[in-house]
């Protein structure tokens, strides 16, 4: 698939995802049907988005055993988001240009252009280098490229089983709603995660710190402590923070599921030994 191909793809799927959503709201409304899809917009996104897409594969902030690795990022391809490749790359890329003109979602441009503007400006990120290719570490995991190249294709099958399941209703509001739900969550940390909130650090950019952000994302609220410690796992760093998607790797590591888990300290030896670090961290 080319990529215009996969641009018109991914603008009908989100004019599909949004539809389907709105349908929910309108004709399908049931408190029932809300409070699953909370809950499962909740479960994957914490594991599918929060702790596998942007800690385990972008900043390799742990090591999990490979038959946890294939079930976060079966979650992360059910959560709706991109495939693992295309996500990391994008997020490494933020932060190697964060809030400057290169910034791939900056709300230098606009709340919105940071928000969901950005993922039409196809044309910016043709000319940026770092997505002329994917790094070699994305690049060089068969299990990685395995569900980048499925992702897309997954997603009809996942809404087929959904169909079979529960209807139109399951479709609109597991499928549809879920999705957009996860996709705003997300996208609210590079737009709202870098226009209100507190800062604990004074980092070179714009990242802010939100407890109302980080309730319903994870812990990815406390944006302004990873664009200081990108590459740690932990993403709360004073009394009141709590961030969910570590207590959930802390889980995984008593058990022996997880190991070299990053704290902010190994973190920044990382970043001082990296010569690419801006963008591998």
């Amino acid at each position: 698939m080319n990529r215009l191909s996969a641009h018109l793809l991914l603008v009908a799927f989100l004019v599909a995802i949004h539809a389907g959503a709105l349908v929910a709201l309108l004709w399908y409304f049931s408190w029932g049907w809300l409070l699953v899809t909370i809950a499962a917009w909740q479960f994957f996104g914490l594991i599918g988005v929060s702790v596998c897409l942007h800690r385990e594969i972008t900043h390799r902030a742990f090591v999990s055993v490979l038959p946890l690795k294939i079930f976060h990022l079966t979650c992360a391809l059910i959560a709706g988001q991109a495939g693992p490749v295309v996500w990391a790359t994008v997020h490494r890329t933020h932060h190697k240009y964060a809030d400057t003109e290169r910034d791939i979602h900056s709300p230098r441009e606009g709340f919105w252009a940071a928000h969901l503007g950005w993922l039409f400006q196809r044309q910016k990120r043709q000319r940026m280098t770092e997505f002329q290719q994917a790094p070699k570490d994305l690049t060089g995991d068969r299990l990685l490229q395995f569900f980048q190249t499925t992702h897309f294709p997954a997603q009809f099958l996942i809404f087929a089983l959904l169909y079979a399941w529960g209807g139109w209703p399951a479709v609109c509001w597991l499928g549809c709603f879920r999705i957009a739900l996860t996709l705003h969550s997300a996208w609210s940390i590079n737009s709202l995660g870098h226009l209100y909130g507190y800062r604990n650090y004074d980092t070179p950019d714009q990242s802010t710190n939100s407890r109302v952000l980080a309730m319903f994302t994870g812990g990815e609220g406390f944006h302004n402590n990873h664009h200081q410690y990108p590459g740690a796992a932990k993403l709360s760093h004073r009394a009141g923070e709590v961030d969910p998607g570590f207590l959930y790797i802390k889980l995984m590591q008593s058990l022996g599921l997880i190991s070299n888990l990053q704290t902010a300290a190994r973190s920044s030896a990382r970043v001082a030994q990296t010569d690419n670090a801006s963008i591998l961290q």
